[in-house]
């Protein structure tokens, strides 16, 4: 909180400078009217220095998410230093120093009030969801030793707030005795813990389906329907029974280890004393990972005595890959645990961010934020992340740059006007000067009839409703004219109840009953912006009520606030409308668009991948490297998505029916499915010579995801016939299978081999859940756009 009360001032300061000046020379230009100059002239100057100082501080309030909170304090600067009284001749300092003053006021008194009650740090914060990650941990692996439904949003919830927690940690001022960088190494591997649970539990929930299954019919598919064989698994609950008391075993060694872990962190401070778990004593986790590998050879040896190749290994092999991997992460957090223990400092020490100030500001700021916030500022740090890379190979011409210098010039301009913070400085500072323009027109008296009638509000107004989207603007001017009346209301009430200003104590006693629902609204429900607002409103109308400073009656404050709130809102959504307009709901689909066409460029560069001979070369690494970046910014792309559907939820359609939120919603689960399936098949990858069918069944793949894409973007119906990866997958699996039972005997003695032979069942799981959730995505695919179909042989008959 130390160093937002920091940037506070250091943004405040620039805005004040910067109006004291304009305002000085307005008072000079005034003085020297005598001399022949334009009458009107400081209106001109005034709305001018408005446009300037306004657009400046949108444009980096956008640009740097750090600022997106403190430049918040600066805005109150330009709306009244270049509206009110801008025709006089003596500079008032009082004017600029009016709006500072209080501000510092009150980030001073936030500031000790924070420190002496309860007091929050990021430190803090970090520690506490570490502790909640262990026990989220904890839960998922005892719900899925008992075959239960592993709860993903508890877990999802709980390592969402860990990483940002961390994050924040790290860029804040932190007085600990553990530096916040330190925790790196440990966030990581629990992140790594929860995403083979997840794995787990996918291929857990498909191998539970097919069993049941088994249960009521005879073979999975109907052969009738595709001229391609899909996979049978024969002897999966047989399979799946012979390993389950070997991984109940183990998971629950899994879980001792990381209560002991919880405890001996809680112990040493690294994390908050209300963890500090009962000591379960010391655990072999290297023991019991070899104890697990050799059970998962000794079932290997067993079922793999087959007479013909059976694809039945494929999700129970991937559940005991899953628990390797799982037990090997294990031992590296205990590792972890132990080096940040040996790091701690004797007593509580103040850490200062070691970062650049550009990667500073870069970061969002901490605390509450609406869903339309974070998009916006996530798009913003999305952008810092980004590495700019020089691409070798020959660019296409739809997107060839022009030679002449005019057209250099003209691209920097169109990429400046495309820029996210350049449109929303500009939407904002045109709405802003509309609704100001009443105090610059050249007509005698005019601003002084904005000035007594608190033309300013619609300024504050306009600035807390105006969002990225076109929905969520409309939601938030909803919320501001309710969120006004009611506070406009309260305020009237308290201004009766105290007799305007007779009574104080009165006053004092009826602000805090009131203001205690507004914060409840505000920090406990839905709708918070619902609850600040009318808090801010009901402070207006008691001030502006209480100081009568423009002898106005009771019921004056209350309507002209209510009315300037709604005139903000007209203007907003009239500029939104006509400045680029943007939807969330064709975000939506064009971020899932292209999605899903990165998703089959991965895939395909993660099967070239394994064509690959040689793992030592250059290109190999490389490339590797490169899959590795692909794959977190896929999960970027997933997440901003999910924000973007998140926000078309709440747009309405006045000529269609409702958005088909469930629909894309299925969509998007399904793609993180995928997502899950790829990363599986890159780290469960072997090296084999079998590049042709591999590199027929990535291109089906890509272009299987592809048509989806194209489908969603351009919103028709899919073929009549998609093209399907199940042949070539079939083919290549057989010719596996066949030649590792062709080698069976000679592999034996050779553990390594038995562990390559694992790791093939588990990519090649991987592959049939890939081809199997694309074409489920496919189906909610037609569900929305529609389908071609083939006209039956009769028809052509008749």
């Amino acid at each position: 909180m130390i160093s937002e009360l920091l940037l506070n001032l250091i943004v405040l300061i620039p805005a004040a400078i910067f109006c004291s000046t304009i305002t000085y020379l307005l008072t000079l230009y005034n003085s020297h009217l005598g001399d022949g100059l334009y009458r009107n002239g400081a209106a001109v100057i005034a709305s001018l220095a408005f446009f300037v100082c306004v657009f400046g501080v949108s444009y980096y309030r956008v640009k740097y998410p750090r600022l997106f909170l403190a430049a918040l304090q600066s805005m109150p600067l330009p709306f009244f230093c270049f509206t009110r009284d801008i025709y006089v001749t003596q500079f008032d300092v009082m004017l600029p120093a009016g709006i500072v003053y209080p501000l510092i006021i009150g980030c001073g008194v936030a500031l000790v009030v924070n420190l002496c009650l309860w007091p929050e740090t990021a430190a803090k914060a970090s520690e506490t969801s570490l502790g909640n990650m262990f026990i989220a941990l904890r839960q998922a692996l005892a719900q899925y030793s008992a075959e239960e439904t592993v709860s993903h949003d508890k877990l999802k919830i709980a390592t969402d707030a860990m990483q940002k927690a961390q994050r924040e940690a790290k860029y804040e001022i932190v007085i600990s005795n553990y530096r916040p960088a330190w925790y790196k190494p440990l966030t990581h591997s629990m992140e790594r813990l929860a995403n083979h649970i997840y794995g787990m539990s996918l291929a857990l929930e498909r191998a539970q389906r097919i069993m049941v299954r088994h249960q009521v019919q005879h073979e999975l598919y109907d052969s009738e329907r595709t001229l391609v064989e899909k996979p049978a698994y024969k002897h999966i609950s047989r399979l799946h029974a012979s390993i389950t008391p070997t991984t109940q075993e183990f998971l629950s060694t899994c879980i001792r280890a990381l209560e002991q872990l919880q405890h001996t962190m809680a112990q040493q401070r690294a994390i908050p004393a209300s963890f500090m778990g009962p000591q379960t004593g010391h655990v072999s986790l290297q023991e019991t990972l070899e104890e697990l590998h050799r059970r998962v050879l000794i079932t290997l040896h067993d079922e793999f005595e087959h007479e013909a190749p059976m694809e039945e290994h494929f999700l129970v092999y991937t559940i005991l890959y899953t628990l390797t991997a799982f037990g090997k992460d294990m031992v590296q957090l205990e590792k972890h645990v132990d080096e940040l223990l040996q790091k701690k400092k004797s007593k509580w020490t103040v850490f200062w961010p070691q970062i650049s100030l550009r990667q500073w500001l870069s970061r969002p700021p901490s605390g509450n934020r609406t869903p339309e916030e974070q998009v916006m500022l996530d798009q913003r740090a999305k952008e810092f992340e980004e590495i700019e890379k020089k691409v070798l190979s020959q660019v296409p011409l739809q997107h060839r740059p022009g030679r002449h210098f005019w057209n250099r010039w003209l691209y920097r301009l169109s990429k400046f006007l495309q820029y996210g913070p350049t449109r929303y400085a500009l939407k904002f500072t045109v709405t802003a000067e509309l609704l100001a323009l009443m105090a610059w027109l050249p007509i005698p008296g005019i601003n002084h009839i904005y000035d007594n009638n608190h033309g300013q509000w619609a300024l504050l107004s306009a600035m807390v409703v105006s969002n990225v989207t076109i929905g969520a603007t409309a939601l938030q001017c909803f919320f501001r004219i309710v969120a006004t009346v009611i506070g406009a209301v309260c305020g009237y009430i308290v201004l009766l109840a105290a007799h305007r200003n007779e009574n104080p104590y009165a006053l004092a006693v009826v602000v805090f009953v009131f203001q205690m629902p507004m914060w409840y609204v505000h920090l406990g429900t839905r709708y918070p912006r619902i609850g600040m607002i009318s808090l801010l409103t009901m402070a207006v109308i008691v001030s502006a009520g209480f100081t009568d400073l423009f002898d106005e009656t009771l019921i004056e404050p209350l309507w002209k606030r209510i009315l300037t709130a709604v005139v903000a809102v007209l203007v907003v959504m009239g500029i939104e409308q006509i400045f680029w307009p943007t939807w969330a709901r064709k975000l939506l689909v064009r971020h899932l668009s292209q999605l899903l066409i990165d998703t089959g460029i991965q895939y395909a560069e993660v099967t070239s991948l394994v064509c690959q001979d040689n793992i030592l070369s250059p290109s190999y690494i490389s490339s590797s490297s490169k899959i590795c970046q692909s794959q977190r910014e896929l999960e970027r792309q997933c997440a901003m998505t999910k924000q973007m559907l998140g926000l078309a939820a709440s747009e309405a359609r006045p000529t269609k029916a409702p958005f088909p939120i469930k629909e894309y919603g299925q969509i998007l689960e399904l793609e993180k499915r995928v997502l899950y399936w790829i990363q599986h098949v890159y780290e469960a990858q072997i090296v084999a010579p079998t590049a042709a069918y591999r590199q027929e069944m990535a291109s089906t793949v890509h272009l299987y995801l592809f048509t989806l894409a194209g489908s969603l973007c351009t919103r028709t119906s899919l073929p009549a016939k998609m093209p399907t990866a199940e042949l070539a997958r079939q083919m290549l699996h057989q010719h596996h299978l066949t030649n590792w039972q062709s080698k069976y005997r000679d592999l034996e003695p050779d553990r390594a081999n038995f562990e390559a032979l694992m790791y093939w069942h588990a990519c090649a799981a991987g592959t049939v859940e890939i081809i199997l959730l694309q074409e489920s995505m496919a189906e909610t695919v037609a569900t929305l756009m529609g389908q071609h179909i083939f006209p039956r042989r009769d028809v052509y008959l008749e």
